[in-house]
């Protein structure tokens, strides 16, 4: 069955963009190949070529334990100060 609309699919796409108008057959194509790079750009080629120094597929999984901060919050970064807070000296 797969097998078949893998076949099947292209043929019939392509008999439907023959019998419209040629604005949207290349609309389809067009939106196609923009959907194809930006699945590139997103998650890149996956399996589909092979790996040239032959290693194993990459696995896009977070090691474990995760190696992030314990406790919750990003190193490095403060809270950034309230417009006029500490600005104003009180009077007394």
């Amino acid at each position: 069955m797969q097998r078949t609309m893998v076949v099947l699919s292209p043929l019939m796409i392509g008999y439907f963009a023959l019998q419209v108008p040629a604005g949207l057959g290349l609309y389809w194509f067009v939106g196609n190949v923009v959907s194809i790079i930006l699945q590139y750009f997103v998650v890149g080629w996956g399996n589909l070529l092979p790996k040239r120094d032959g290693g194993g597929p990459v696995l896009a999984v977070a090691p474990k334990g995760g190696g992030g901060p314990k406790n919750g919050s990003k190193p490095g970064l403060k809270p950034s100060p309230q417009p006029g807070a500490g600005s104003r000296r009180r009077r007394k």
